[in-house]
């Protein structure tokens, strides 16, 4: 009797709806990735140049279809490769802002993945191959991406140009859309590292949104389809990011491309790529657009995202902006006639692409940040803000010294403090050596947000901390006394 319920019990399996929901590949994908990342792409800095090689060895695999749509303002080809013979058609376009290169990486990381010949996921590229037309156009503005910038040559938001097709690459984009005529769109864009989940410490690595298509946010079969769909990618994904994935908002945006592809009838799904904490370059958020992606193809193949409601998408919350990359929290500073509570919020560690160290604090807000996160939090009660001007401090890199210039620093400067080997967070290092001279009478500087130079935070008693291009180091008085 036991025998026959197992039996009856695993019969019903196949036929539950349940036993669909999971796509059995991702784990498995995920810790197999490397064999599939595309080397050659290794920052968020990605050129035009960068990808050229890369989409010359697509040309030569005859999977591929490889074709030139046209030219941005600038001159640079725009490329749209299809893979696969399927009737289901989808269409994936990435980097229509030049500075949101992480879903374009992923791309080609999907395309290394679909080349390979090995056993594995071997069942998965068939289905897919023989299931699904894959239209890809990676880079959609190359001109910007070649300066690292959001919008066009011109300085156009290819996003709010779906209307009128003022640019070049907008109409190329548009008639794509129109030639394919796809099941199933895919608008893949990075938002700002420090967007939330909800109201929460919490980035959203990864954001969804089905656009709305009217007004109303009304629904439709498309724009359901694409619900049922981010509840499956929401469902499986969470698992390796749980907690940091959010919904972006669903106003309806009538000049914006997947607003219009919406309402003209294919189900569009917009991704966008947050942060994740000591990621700079959004290597690791690549990884999750590949799972995501990967695991969307099945899903279409198979309809798999017909056994999903729209609960999981719901339940998704909306973004926020409740995160600073660090604040130091309950310092004090000098306003002219008392001391003052504060606390600090700092943003922007690591954007300067030239990699140059100009001599701010990084500080972007001052007053009551209760109610907001930071990636890093440190708390200094009883430590002064001290803000500093450019002509009052001088920096030495330790490395760039020898121990006879070091000496003779000191004995110049009377006093030499030297920062720890690593900042208090995001694992960045940098060792240093700073003099600090008294500000010049007239010009004392005030802790406003109009000010944001370097701040020195001191407190009797205690070692000092210097607040430095958005870190906080830690400093000791060199040379250090030997007992």
């Amino acid at each position: 009797m036991k025998k026959i319920f197992l039996s009856l019990a695993v019969i019903l399996s196949l036929f539950s709806p349940l036993s669909s929901q999971q796509f059995t590949e991702t784990y498995d994908l995920y810790y197999r990735y490397e064999n599939y990342r595309e080397q050659s792409l290794t920052n968020k800095f990605l050129k035009h140049s960068d990808i050229l090689p890369l989409i010359e060895k697509l040309k030569e695999d005859n999977r591929f279809e490889v074709r030139i749509p046209g030219k941005s303002l600038e001159g640079r080809n725009l490329y749209l490769i299809k893979y696969g013979n399927g009737s289901k058609k989808v269409f994936l376009w990435s980097q229509m802002h030049g500075d949101e290169p992480t879903a374009t990486m992923a791309l080609f990381d999907i395309f290394n993945f679909l080349r390979d010949e090995g056993k594995d996921f071997a069942d998965l590229r068939k289905l897919i191959k023989e299931n699904l037309s894959l239209y890809f156009l990676p880079m959609v503005n190359p001109d910007g991406a070649e300066v690292f910038k959001r919008r066009s040559a011109i300085d156009i938001d290819l996003n709010r140009d779906a209307l009128r097709l003022t640019t070049p690459e907008a109409q190329i984009l548009s008639s794509c859309f129109d030639s394919i005529k796809a099941d199933f769109g895919f608008n893949l864009h990075d938002q700002n590292y420090l967007t939330s989940a909800g109201s929460s410490f919490r980035q959203a690595t990864i954001s969804f949104l089905a656009p709305a298509f009217n007004e109303e946010k009304e629904m439709n079969p498309g724009r359901s389809k694409a619900i049922s769909l981010i509840s499956e990618l929401t469902t499986n994904i969470s698992k390796f990011i749980p907690g940091n994935m959010g919904k972006y908002p669903d106003d309806f945006e009538p000049r914006a491309f997947g607003d219009n592809f919406q309402n003209r009838g294919t189900s569009t799904i917009l991704i966008e790529s947050g942060g994740w904490k000591n990621d700079p370059h959004k290597l690791f958020v690549r990884k999750i657009n590949f799972l995501i992606l990967l695991n969307a193809f099945y899903s279409i193949a198979t309809d798999n995202y017909l056994n999903f409601d729209f609960t999981a998408y719901d339940n998704l919350p909306f973004n926020d902006e409740k995160l600073y990359d660090l604040i130091v929290r309950n310092v004090l500073f000098d306003s002219g006639d008392t001391l003052r509570l504060v606390d600090l919020g700092i943003s922007g560690p690591g954007k300067n692409r030239d990699n140059s160290s100009r001599l701010t604090s990084g500080i972007s807000e001052i007053g009551d940040l209760s109610t907001f996160y930071g990636l890093d939090e440190f708390d200094l009660p009883g430590y002064i803000a001290e803000p500093l001007s450019g002509d009052q401090i001088t920096l030495y890199d330790s490395d760039q010294l020898s121990q006879e210039e070091i000496n003779k620093l000191f004995q110049e400067k009377g006093k030499l403090w030297k920062s720890e080997l690593n900042p208090l967070q995001r694992g960045i290092s940098r060792e240093f050596f700073l003099s600090i001279n008294p500000p010049s009478p007239d010009q004392e500087p005030i802790l406003t947000l109009g000010n944001r130079g370097p701040v020195l935070l001191k407190k009797e008693g205690k070692r000092p901390f210097f607040l430095l291009n958005g870190y906080l180091y830690p400093l000791s008085e060199f040379p250090n006394e030997k007992k």
